[in-house]
């Protein structure tokens, strides 16, 4: 911060008095919290807290493959597109 690098220290309280009330007040004037609206918006992948009604019961044996392919840190092309 600024602030910090200056050694200007007077002016830290009302900063960041400043910040708490404007996050108080776009969370009240807000349908959806901010936050969220950045993992839609930067389109992240996130795991919702319940799962589908289609996914319950589903456990990881169900979608998992018992054929695995172990890869070395450093593989040659070739091997890549062999396991492939």
């Amino acid at each position: 911060m600024l602030q910090e690098m200056t050694s200007d220290t007077e002016s830290t309280v009302p900063v960041m008095l400043t910040i708490l009330i404007a996050k108080i007040v776009a969370d009240a004037l807000a349908q959806v919290p901010f936050f969220d609206m950045l993992v839609v918006f930067k389109d992240i992948p996130f795991l919702e807290t319940l799962p589908s009604r289609h996914l319950v019961g589903f456990t990881a044996k169900d979608v998992m493959t018992t054929d695995l392919v172990h890869l070395q840190p450093t593989e040659t092309v070739r091997r890549i597109i062999e396991v492939h």
